[in-house]
């Protein structure tokens, strides 16, 4: 009555490595997929922020122009003023924006990542190694 089953237990255990290397594989691709969604969300949150500066910068220009159309007995000078000191404003906060998002991808988690991808590599490479000499032995 069991002796049916035997075949099958031995394909299942001649498998098993096989299948837990592909689970390692896919958990290996699983987290090279997660930390290029890590970089290409944080990549999108610095255009989000590079954007928001745009429209700011935009709104101000709109804002002086209307300033310059209501107080046109203002001499140039003084609007000219007004408009480098807002312009102004705007840029120091692109450019605060833009060092918070430059510092947020620093050098140390780029080797950490690096380094735990080939920790897993090497990791990998040995199961490989000792399933083949598994098989041959």
């Amino acid at each position: 009555m069991f002796g049916s089953f035997a075949p099958t237990a031995i394909a299942i255990k001649r498998l098993l490595p096989q299948l837990v290397n592909q689970v390692a594989q896919a958990k290996a691709s699983l987290t090279v997929q997660q930390e290029r969604l890590s970089r290409e969300q944080q990549r999108l949150e610095t255009q989000k922020v590079e954007m928001q500066n745009l429209k700011d910068l935009s709104e101000v220009n709109e804002a002086l122009a209307k300033i310059v159309q209501v107080n046109s007995d203002i001499g140039a000078n003084s609007a000219r003023s007004q408009f480098e000191s807002a312009k102004s404003a705007v840029q120091g906060r692109y450019q605060q924006a833009n060092t918070i998002a430059a510092s947020s991808e620093n050098l140390a988690e780029k080797a950490a990542a690096a380094f735990d991808q080939m920790t897993l590599d090497d990791e990998i490479n040995q199961r490989l190694k000792q399933l083949n000499a598994t098989e041959d032995g």
